[in-house]
């Protein structure tokens, strides 16, 4: 199956939200003993206002909408085989999963639901089960069509 590979789209409604957690960005805890964790953040996250509309960045499958305790209301979406959108911490799920969505429609709002310290949305792309920046393909395409055309030419 295919669904999309086009460049994603920013998933807030009329480009709202800031960036409050860029993919990559090392966290510190200092816990109430005086020991610390250093954690890397595999996801995107854009602040915002409770109840902005989030929309679909890719036209694909939704194959969760469920509300999970750590990550909250979730939105899963298949966007090619073994590439996913997980989007987190939603205060509405608008979709179910089983449906086909294309790019721009409406899946839900954001919230803070789950483990979250305030309103914001964490986006995260899957790539063969392995966490990558979306904000990257904002700008590309998800599949490089140029480049898989040269290299048929050429073989």
């Amino acid at each position: 199956y295919r669904y999309f590979s086009g460049p994603l789209l920013r998933p807030l409604e009329n480009g709202e939200g800031r960036t409050s957690s860029p993919y990559g960005y090392v966290r510190e805890y200092i816990y109430p003993n005086g020991k610390t964790q250093k954690s890397i953040h595999k996801g995107y996250d854009i602040a915002a206002a409770q109840g902005v509309s989030v929309l679909a960045s890719g036209g694909g499958l939704v194959v969760m909408a469920e509300d999970r305790i750590v990550t909250g209301k979730t939105i899963m979406l298949a966007l090619l085989p073994g590439v996913f959108l997980k989007y987190q911490h939603l205060s509405k799920i608008l979709v179910h999963e089983g449906e086909e969505v294309v790019r721009g429609q409406l899946l839900g709002e954001i919230g803070s639901s789950g483990f979250a310290t305030g309103s914001h949305l964490h986006l995260e792309l899957w790539v063969a089960s392995q966490r990558v920046d979306p904000s990257i393909y904002f700008e590309q395409s998800l599949i490089d069509t140029a480049q898989i055309i040269s290299m048929i030419a050429t073989n």
